[in-house]
């Protein structure tokens, strides 16, 4: 279905649900019916057809575990199903090439060289620990929000560890959930995922161990509650409609 047109039905089918759905989609026969509406379901959302207004600013996962770009005006829809997100800002830049100068790193080094969790060859960046405790930190420039930070992390080398932070003074203990994301998710990526309320956030991940190195894409900050689909950015925030 990604492009598609789904034909909309004008009077109500026998299909439909009997709480009175908004919308209805029925996919495998191509057909949507809107509710609510004078003149019963004769147009589909245009937020729900038309959301991702930019090409790239939507992904969904679909079964095998890879991370698909969508182009703009298209269902964001995998063979897992419909991927439909609110409208967000990935404030982080150079989200998938932490080698920028936007990442200030202290005892770290970083090598665009990781394949990344689309698929894509040398599109994401390892991380590599030149001594203790190093870090590599984004700050943004914000009023008080509530922001979730995320980050795709895979271990690459040691077994010491990994944290993300969302202000630089708060570090959360991703090791365990890395371990486990190595044989159970697709390329080993694990997604790690803090909320909290900030003020010019300082975000990013510290390696305690020296040599110990993971590769990282699709940092993302944004205002809400709860993660969202990876957007990408390099030199500006990138907003998803």
């Amino acid at each position: 279905m990604r492009g598609a047109t789904l034909a909309v039905l004008r009077s109500r089918p026998g299909w439909v649900l009997p709480y009175n759905p908004v919308v209805q989609f029925e996919f495998v026969r191509g057909i949507a019916w809107r509710g609510n509406r004078t003149g019963g379901g004769s147009v589909v959302p245009a937020e729900i057809l038309l959301g991702n207004a930019t090409a790239d600013t939507c992904m969904a996962v679909d079964a095998a575990g890879v991370w698909r770009n969508y182009p703009a005006n298209t269902l964001c829809r995998s063979n897992k199903g419909l991927a439909p997100w609110e409208a967000r800002t990935n404030l982080a830049l150079w989200c998938r090439d932490l080698t920028n100068a936007a990442w200030v790193k202290v005892t770290m080094t970083t090598a665009l060289t990781a394949t990344g969790i689309d698929g894509a060859a040398n599109a994401a960046t390892t991380c590599t620990a030149a001594g203790a405790s190093s870090t590599i930190l984004q700050t943004v420039t914000q009023a008080s929000t509530a922001d979730t930070v995320s980050f795709f992390i895979r271990r690459r080398t040691g077994t010491g560890t990994i944290e993300i932070t969302p202000d630089g003074v708060a570090f959360t203990d991703i090791t365990t959930a890395l371990a486990t994301a190595a044989t159970a998710t697709a390329g080993g990526w694990y997604r790690a995922v803090v909320s909290a309320t900030l003020v010019n956030p300082v975000f990013g991940l510290r390696i305690t161990t020296s040599t110990d190195a993971v590769d990282v894409d699709f940092a993302q900050l944004e205002a809400g509650t709860f993660v969202t689909s990876p957007i990408a950015t390099t030199t500006v925030s990138v907003a998803r409609a």
